[in-house]
């Protein structure tokens, strides 16, 4: 969540972050792809309350519309050894 809040308050033109590989393994699949639309639209805050899983809904609401709102980014991910 502070990753988030800090691209928010930042606005930074690119963003790159490590994490833990073990994010890939398909038991952390859905976390993962919410983790990513969180850095498609960082402006689409969790509300107090929301769960993960309804925030995630949203985001992918969101994104089928095909607009653009607030702070967005194009997110690519890839594992390196």
């Amino acid at each position: 969540p502070e990753m988030f809040r800090a691209v928010r308050a930042m606005t930074p033109k690119a963003i790159l972050v490590e994490n833990v590989r073990g994010l890939k393994r398909s038991s952390f699949g859905p976390y993962f792809h919410y983790i990513l639309d969180q850095f498609s639209f960082p402006d689409i805050e969790r509300r107090s309350g929301e769960k993960w899983m309804e925030h995630h809904r949203r985001m992918v609401k969101f994104s089928k519309t095909g607009k653009k709102r607030g702070l967005s980014y194009d997110v690519y991910h890839k594992v390196v050894n």
